[in-house]
């Protein structure tokens, strides 16, 4: 084994590389060269042409049965799409195969940091130009067919629940407005507010007529002790000889002097005076206590209509209220329904793509890539010589070695 060399195997510096790609040029030139003639006879002579157009198109509007960029991109790459593709161009081979033909993405047009505008392309290969012109304009029928499908459905379905919150909300307006007629049948506060006035009235009319008797009373009874006092300070009767009694103004005819006594009509006044008196006070006494009491009830009746009258107001309010909200729910159910109705009617406008860029006939083809696909077999073929050389230079010289042990 030589020296300064590990035993395991002999290192190879920067010199003995070159020399050894020097050595072995012949082997690294022909694999190069094969890579290259190969490469030329299948981008040039075995390869067909394949051609691209593309088309793209703004997304549909859609309006309350659309959908989002996402969504629209995938109904463009999603299998129903390809399958209804395939059978439209009679394509022979799978589905999966069809799809390497295509090219979908989503485009987007940003402003200011701001999303504008979206748009999807496709770019369809194709062995011929009619082909690619043909394979776009089948895409777009296929997908313009199951962007409406899924409108359709999504229309049915949500159609469906608009109908039925329309139903309920129907429903519970009928129901808010009979409660309410009910309630109104039930509690006339018209009538019950009228019925609070004409208590009111008489309140007033029985404070009143009160207050008249609190008047008179005090008087009456300043005047019953006046005419009580006047009346004991008179005397009953006027003085006389004999036994009898002639009220004054009365017929005194065949009555003599001998047997009359005169009453004294000064006291007969004031006597008569003070009974009129104390019947008219006994009488506003009573009736003032039976006002009072009557007036208290009145009052205490008042009140209780009054507070009806409040209750039925905020419960009529509670329910003006629901009837209200009701009806708002029941405009918006139908305002629902019926956009609903009109999405159905222009349908086929609101499913209908915008195409932007028409496809156009390719004029050259997109591919092989000639000189590139040549350029990269050159490349893979030389390295595949240089590693090859590397490899044949490391085993010649393992089998140095070996001899060399053998030998020692």
């Amino acid at each position: 084994m030589a020296d300064g060399h590990s035993e395991g195997y002999e290192e190879i510096d920067l010199w003995e590389l070159f020399m050894v790609l020097i050595k072995r040029f012949k082997l690294i030139a022909a694999l190069f060269l094969v890579a290259v003639i190969t490469a030329v006879i299948f981008n040039f002579f075995i390869l067909p042409p394949v051609y691209e157009s593309s088309l793209v198109l703004a997304l549909p509007s859609g309006g309350r049965v659309g959908t989002n960029a996402d969504g629209y991109l995938e109904l463009a790459q999603s299998p129903a799409t390809f399958r209804r593709i395939k059978d439209t161009l009679g394509f022979a081979e799978n589905v999966e195969i069809l799809r390497q033909h295509f090219t979908v993405e989503l485009q987007r047009k940003v402003e200011n940091g701001r999303t504008i505008s979206e748009f999807i392309k496709v770019a369809a290969l194709a062995g011929a130009p009619e082909l690619t012109v043909e394979y776009c304009n089948a895409w777009l029928e296929a997908f313009d067919r199951e962007v409406l499908l899924f409108m359709e459905e999504k229309l049915t379905r949500e159609k469906s629940l608009a109908a039925q919150v329309l139903m309920q909300r129907t429903e519970e307006l009928a129901q808010a407005e009979e409660e309410l007629r009910v309630f109104d049948r039930n509690n006339p506060i018209s009538l019950k507010e009228k019925e609070l006035s004409v208590l009111e009235d008489e309140l007033v009319q029985g404070e009143q007529t009160l207050r008249e008797l609190q008047m008179t009373i005090p008087t009456d009874e300043a005047r019953l002790k006046f005419l009580e006092e006047t009346l004991a300070k008179e005397k009953e009767t006027l003085t006389g000889n004999v036994g009898g009694t002639v009220y004054p103004d009365s017929s005194a005819a065949g009555v003599t002097s001998a047997n009359v006594t005169i009453l004294n009509p000064v006291y007969l006044n004031i006597s008569q005076d003070l009974a009129t008196t104390r019947a008219r006070l006994v009488a506003n006494q009573e009736k003032a206590k039976l006002l009072v009491k009557k007036n208290e009830d009145i009052q205490k009746k008042i009140e209780e209509t009054r507070e009806k009258i409040v209750s039925w107001k905020l419960e009529r309010e509670r329910l003006l209220r629901n009837e209200t909200e009701a009806k708002r729910l029941y405009n918006e159910a139908r305002g629902e329904y019926e956009a609903y109705l009109q999405t159905e009617s222009n349908l086929l406008s609101l499913a209908k793509s915008r195409v932007v860029v028409e496809p156009a006939l390719p004029q050259k083809p997109v591919g092989p890539r000639k000189l590139f696909n040549t350029g990269v077999a050159g490349i893979l073929g030389l390295f595949a010589g240089v590693f090859l050389a590397l490899f044949l230079e490391w085993v010649e010289r393992s089998k140095q070695r070996y001899q060399v042990g053998q030998s020692g």
